[in-house]
């Protein structure tokens, strides 16, 4: 099924820059492109209606940084431009927003982990306010929050050192990049979460709750693919364009320490989950070639169950970016992807194959 090939179709049905897409429990298609809009879609790609869109009055967006289903079957939608949160119900009919309290910092994934509470990864700081060393480390941490972001009421996992050498730059600089955390939600009082510059870990949180207070362990799962050195530094006097060209996986920043430049050699690029499995896809890189992966675990237990290899119609690049951009799988394990190949990018959907 494809949405937005045909130039001949209505103007509700053209993808100007889709941005994200999701599906609720009877199988329509929510998708939100450039204008903020949030259209509506039956299964097979009919289109049912359209809400949301550009502003700063109710239920409009200035930006939007995540978009998923909640417990309850509302659409919930993250704009941290906003600083807030907006449920829909019945189809955009009815809405209801919460703004984020003032010792709010980030916030790029969320996952509603039952029908009260919502994880977010945030940022959190150590050491004094104003102090060289906060601002270079500032660190991520998972936040469970009160689904009105009232209260911090459960508590804060921080999985910083999970991950990082606080005592290197280059990872403190890694670590803040407050879209490059990948977390979602597994059966069982369970999340997943990693890293875009993947060390070949992913980490399992088992949460509880105790006296309503927040119990968590986490586990490491490996996965199949690793690397001693998962990101390598690069050259900042190199003209930014050449060494694009050049370099996939590359990411270039600055903080108050400087500017800085790394390509991702190993990196997780999404995490996607249902009832049944947890999805990986992974990117190894080497110059300016790469090559792409899903690895598939068990999302009650996380025991490794194998990968595939995507075929290369799926990751071919343009200039600078791949046009392959897996955004969501559905219980059927049906994969939502965006497709840049074309004069037009347009959603496509294909059901991935368990043997």
């Amino acid at each position: 099924m494809v949405i937005g090939q045909d130039e001949n179709a209505p103007e509700e049905y053209m993808i100007a820059n889709p941005l994200h897409v999701t599906t609720d429990t009877v199988g329509r298609i929510y998708l939100a492109g450039q204008d903020l809009s949030i259209r509506v879609f039956y299964s097979e790609g009919n289109f049912i209606t359209r809400f949301g869109g550009r502003g700063r009055g109710p239920g409009e967006f200035l930006d939007m940084d995540e978009m998923t289903i909640g417990k309850d079957g509302e659409l919930i939608a993250l704009d941290t431009r906003s600083q807030r949160i907006t449920y829909f119900y019945e189809l955009g009919e009815s809405h209801r927003s919460h703004s984020f309290k003032s010792d709010w910092s980030g916030g790029h994934n969320i996952v509603p982990i039952d029908d009260s509470t919502l994880a977010v990864t945030a940022k959190d700081y150590r050491g004094e306010v104003g102090s060289d060393r906060v601002e270079e480390m500032d660190n991520r941490v998972i936040k469970f929050m009160s689904r009105d972001l009232d209260t911090q009421y459960h508590g804060v996992l921080d999985i910083y050192e999970k991950m990082w050498d606080p005592d290197l730059l280059i990872e403190r600089r890694i670590a803040r990049s407050p879209n490059h955390y990948n977390m979602a939600g597994l059966p069982g009082n369970q999340l997943a979460f990693t890293h875009r510059v993947f060390k070949g870990t992913l980490f399992m949180i088992n949460y509880t709750y105790l006296e309503d207070k927040l119990q968590t362990t986490v586990q490491g799962i490996n996965s199949r693919f690793s690397n001693p050195t998962p990101y390598r530094q690069l050259d900042q006097d190199v003209d930014f364009f050449e060494m694009a060209r050049k370099v996939h996986g590359m990411i270039s920043g600055g903080d108050p320490a400087g500017s800085y430049r790394y390509q991702m050699l190993l990196q997780s690029n999404h995490l996607f989950a249902n009832d049944e499995w947890l999805f990986h896809f992974v990117t190894v890189a080497e110059g300016n070639d790469a090559d792409y992966y899903l690895e598939l675990f068990d999302a009650e237990t996380g025991a490794y169950v194998g990968y595939s290899q995507i075929d290369d119609d799926f990751t071919m690049r343009q200039e600078f970016y791949t046009v392959f951009h897996p955004k969501h799988i559905d219980d059927r394990n049906q994969l939502y992807f965006f497709d840049r190949s074309g004069d037009v990018p347009v959603l496509r959907v294909t059901r991935i194959h368990i043997e």
